[in-house]
């Protein structure tokens, strides 16, 4: 859910009516179609003008109705400009163009489309703080968190590779991991296709979830110059096998397993290793007998880096929480600061704890 000001106008497309003036707009034409969003009163303030006792009060009521369902409060830009078919002219040239300018503030994330050229050309960019796009892996658990289904069974190449190219545009100096979605890599000639698209797409790497049933797979990515990311533990991509999301490595058996399986990744060429939810001490042997980078989510502070969603991360995840999670919002006061505090936590072996570990 979207908070935004009432009187804005943000596009024509249907997403973007969604966020528009839900009377003034075309906004009501398409009810019943378009997203519902939260909308905020307007306050009228020339610049220079001193901000007034109460004028933010709709806005703090709204927040503590809907903090736990809001991503993000969306405020329309400033555009200087004089607009004939959406053509400016003077644009800039009266004023600042954003009201950010105005503010002396750096907003988490600014989209911007004919402002870029005073819609002249059709240009656009998603701009974003370093903090937030540090580190970026464009998994296929969009398929959960962004497109609504109840596993990641569902997300296709194609849904991967637009998403990979949408996060390297507005990520281009990040190291970026793209999942080989379900079925992708059934065979070496599926998966050096689907892989050489997602390198073609932006992506620095693919991860593919499995063990020893993909170790030729990764032998022959890896000799074709693909870097590769292995995944062991939880597979979400085998949730129909195991019926429910398991905790990993309790029985002897899946420890001996799990144990060779990390060796046979390496040595066939894996350059990184995801462990999800795997019990803290497995983690921890596996670790220390790989030469390769471990990540770990859900699998205790032993790992040599972490990965969570970032809708666990912010504390927006719809459902079952991850026991494992962590909501870094809620004692934060905007995205970058919950992202700075997900970082130092784990730099400072802060996070995960006990209480976000398996025994």
């Amino acid at each position: 859910m979207l908070l935004s000001l009432s009187g804005g106008y943000h596009g024509d497309t249907l997403g973007a009516i969604s966020v528009c003036d839900p009377k003034l707009s075309m906004h009501h034409i398409y009810q019943g179609y378009v997203p519902k969003q939260k909308f905020m009163s307007t306050f009228h303030r020339n610049f220079g003008d001193s901000w007034r006792t109460g004028d933010d009060n709709d806005l703090i009521k709204l927040i503590e109705k809907n903090h736990k369902n809001l991503a993000a409060i969306i405020v329309e830009p400033i555009v200087q400009g004089l607009g004939v078919d959406e053509i400016a002219t003077g644009f800039g040239r009266t004023g600042k163009i954003f009201a950010c300018n105005y503010a002396n503030i750096s907003p988490d994330i600014l989209c911007i489309g004919k402002a870029l050229t005073g819609g002249a050309i059709t240009l656009a960019a998603t701009l974003t703080t370093k903090k937030i796009s540090s580190v970026i892996c464009n998994r296929d658990s969009l398929g959960m968190t962004v497109q609504g289904h109840s596993s990641t069974i569902p997300v296709k190449m194609e849904d991967v590779i637009y998403h990979t190219k949408c996060v390297r545009r507005g990520a281009p100096y990040c190291f970026l991991i793209s999942d080989l979605p379900f079925m992708s890599y059934f065979n070496v000639k599926d998966a050096l296709k689907n892989a050489s698209k997602l390198m073609q797409s932006g992506a620095d790497m693919v991860k593919l979830e499995g063990g020893k049933q993909v170790l030729e797979i990764v032998h022959q990515l890896h000799i074709n110059s693909i870097p590769v990311c292995g995944h062991i533990g939880l597979t979400p991509q085998s949730i129909n096998i195991y019926g429910s999301y398991k905790v990993q490595g309790k029985k002897y058996t899946d420890i001996k397993r799990l144990i060779n399986e990390a060796i046979l990744l390496e040595k066939s060429g894996a350059k990184l290793l995801v462990l999800e939810c795997i019990v803290q001490t497995l983690s921890q042997v596996i670790t220390k007998k790989l030469n390769i980078p471990t990540i770990g989510i859900g699998s205790g502070p032993s790992t040599d880096g972490q990965i969570l969603v970032m809708h666990d991360i912010l504390g927006i995840t719809c459902g079952k929480i991850p026991s494992f999670s962590k909501n870094f919002l809620s004692n934060n006061s905007g995205i970058p600061e919950a992202i700075k505090s997900y970082i130092q936590e784990v730099e400072n072996e802060r996070f995960p704890d006990v209480h976000h570990s398996f025994n």
